[in-house]
């Protein structure tokens, strides 16, 4: 087996220890993926160029795809993924999604990319609720971490969020919300007798009221 000496600053360990940690992997694990990782896109980025040279190319959307691979209900093909600036400074990281205008923070990385994908997922419901469409994410590539609104509060780098706006909204719908209700007292006594739970029959009755099935 043969070895790379590889010299860094002292910041840019600490982010390369905490992309590891969070993928549950070594160091020198995570820098040789990263460094294959990056052959394998230069690669792909040669075979679109030349496909986008050939005058006689067909497109295909990717719902097209997914149909003619079956792959309709796959959940790989409803999420998003949206290109996000994280900033680290000295006691957190900043975070800013650039095509939702979202700026959040974390305590560490992995916290960080968790309030950026609750963020995203958040605001993207908000805009569906109010009959807009979601903006399509920027390319990797037009997203500069130097113009970013942290960019003067730390180092900064470039990454991708995923997150899908259909699970997002289902895990939204099934969040239990408390509401008072008004009973005699001498029913609420009757129900505490019969071990009726109230929540649950208002719960039942609303639905039956309602025509609507549990989406739990």
């Amino acid at each position: 087996m043969a070895y790379v000496s590889l010299s860094v600053s002292d910041q840019e360990k600490a982010w390369m220890e905490s992309y590891a940690k969070l993928h549950s992997i070594d160091l020198s694990e995570a820098i040789k993926e990263a460094f294959f990782e990056k052959i394998e896109d230069e690669y792909d980025l040669k075979v679109i160029a030349e496909y986008e040279a050939d005058p006689d190319k067909t497109t295909y959307s990717m719902a097209e795809v997914a149909k003619e691979l079956g792959l309709e209900d796959d959940e790989a093909y409803t999420k998003t993924i949206f290109p996000v600036i994280f900033t680290q400074t000295e006691n957190v990281v900043l975070v800013e999604v650039p095509d939702l205008k979202i700026l959040t923070e974390g305590v560490d990385m992995a916290d960080a990319i968790d309030m950026a994908r609750d963020a995203i997922g958040l605001k993207g419901l908000c805009i569906q609720d109010n009959n807009q469409e979601i903006p399509l994410p920027s390319k990797l590539s037009q997203i500069d971490a130097l113009n970013g609104t942290f960019a003067d509060d730390g180092e900064s780098i470039v990454s991708l969020v995923d997150v899908d706006f259909s699970e997002y909204r289902r895990r939204l719908d099934n969040k239990t919300v408390r509401r008072n209700v008004t009973l005699p007292n001498w029913l609420n006594l009757e129900a505490d007798k019969a071990n009726i739970n109230v929540s649950r029959v208002l719960q039942d009755a609303l639905m039956e009221k309602l025509n609507v099935s549990n989406r739990i």
